[in-house]
């Protein structure tokens, strides 16, 4: 995300963002519940895929510009790829990103707002919306990406403007207590871009040992430990060229092997990880842009197929996903790109048996449906498509 951009938003919703705010508060002085959703745990988001699945919902969470918006839901028909809308999920302010806890009862969503946090809701089985259970604001500029850790205790979150990375205990009742924050320090090269840190995805190891951070403004993923006290103090998993941007992450579920998409460059860099240590080394870089295309076009999500196969990264801009072919040593190969079929490719997501692609598509508000090959990776048109408000991520449960 452009830093204009980020801080216009934050002020065309400052002021409906406070009344909001309380708004939420008020509710949750009635009741309420919880639920989570990051990229899942390496291990279970990424392990082989499942067969025989009729149907899946999604929770598209997104920009919003004033009341009575939130994260909306979708349920997808797997065998004529009609796309349904399930109305409004929970309603709360700029929910970039949103998380769940393992069986899909409690989901968490990152406030990417001036005075951000994050909010709880828990799954209303009598309506399949989700009722507010706690909300903590006021803690971190512009929030942008949340996860859970793999045993479910805590919750980490990256904060892209305030330049730091937060952890949250959570609670049987789905409260939420701030138990450690760590501060990054630095900048990168791009004045525009890098002239602060700017932390844009958090997650745990596949094994759960380390938490990484992947920080935009000083081309560096972070590496923390964590105890009930919380984080330890970070330091460099690596450095990456100066430039890069690294925005997001993902491990191969079977490999010692991460792949990290760099916003800045249109690259993806291949790292060796080490499970002793938690250090990552840069084994190879490849670019996501076809090299005909000289405009400007902006990285975004990476993820990997279900079979571990093939790595995906957005371009935004070109508005494309490329595919790529895992090798035996987890280096990639380019396959080929196909257009998002929408304007700015902000998130995606894989189906859990990686029949079909669902694209956030932020500038044109929709969400496409690609096909995807299991044999070759290539995406392909399905002419199906939703109107979405503004979405910028897309996640199963």
């Amino acid at each position: 995300m452009k830093l204009s951009t980020v801080r216009k938003s934050w002020d065309q919703s400052k002021i409906v963002a406070n009344w909001f705010v309380g708004a939420l508060f008020m509710t949750a002085l009635a009741g309420c519940g919880e639920k989570s959703e990051a990229p899942k745990p390496a291990k279970e988001e990424q392990g082989a895929a499942k067969p025989a699945v009729v149907e899946s919902r999604f929770a598209i969470g997104g920009y919003t510009d004033g009341p009575g918006q939130g994260v909306n839901g979708l349920s997808l028909n797997h065998a004529t790829g009609e796309l349904t809308s399930l109305g409004l999920l929970a309603e709360t302010v700029n929910p970039s990103y949103v998380a769940f806890n393992e069986d899909a009862t409690v989901m968490y969503t990152v406030n990417e707002k001036e005075h951000g946090g994050i909010t709880a809701f828990t799954l209303n089985t009598a309506n399949n919306t989700f009722t507010l259970t706690a909300a903590t604001q006021g803690v971190a500029y512009a929030p942008c990406h949340i996860s859970l850790s793999p045993n479910g205790k805590f919750i980490a979150v990256a904060n892209y403007m305030s330049g730091d990375v937060q952890l949250f205990s959570r609670a049987a009742d789905a409260n939420l207590a701030l138990v450690s924050a760590q501060q990054h320090t630095g900048k990168g090269p791009n004045e525009s871009r890098q002239e602060a840190p700017h932390p844009h995805w958090i997650n745990w190891s596949p094994d759960g040992k380390f938490v990484y951070s992947v920080d935009l403004g000083i081309d560096q993923i972070i590496k923390y430990t964590v105890t009930e006290q919380g984080f330890s103090s970070g330091e460099p998993a690596i450095t990456l060229q100066g430039g890069d941007g690294p925005r997001h992450m993902v491990f191969h579920a079977n490999k010692d092997i991460a792949y990290v998409v760099n916003e800045l460059s249109n690259t993806v860099a291949v790292l060796s990880y080490n499970p002793e240590t938690g250090a990552l080394t840069e084994m190879q870089r490849i670019g996501t842009l076809d090299p005909a295309f000289s405009e400007h076009s902006q990285t975004a999500a990476i993820k990997i197929s279900p079979d571990q196969r093939f790595v995906y990264a957005s371009n935004r801009g070109a508005n494309t996903i490329a595919v790529f072919a895992v090798a035996a040593d987890g280096s990639l190969t380019y396959v080929h790109e196909h257009t998002t079929e929408g304007k700015w490719p902000r998130d995606f997501t894989l189906t859990s048996d990686g029949k079909y692609v669902l694209v956030a598509n932020e500038h044109s508000s929709t969400i496409t449906l690609l096909a995807r090959d299991s044999e070759t990776g290539k995406l392909s048109s399905t002419g199906k498509s939703i109107a979405m408000h503004r979405p910028t991520a897309v996640v199963e449960f």
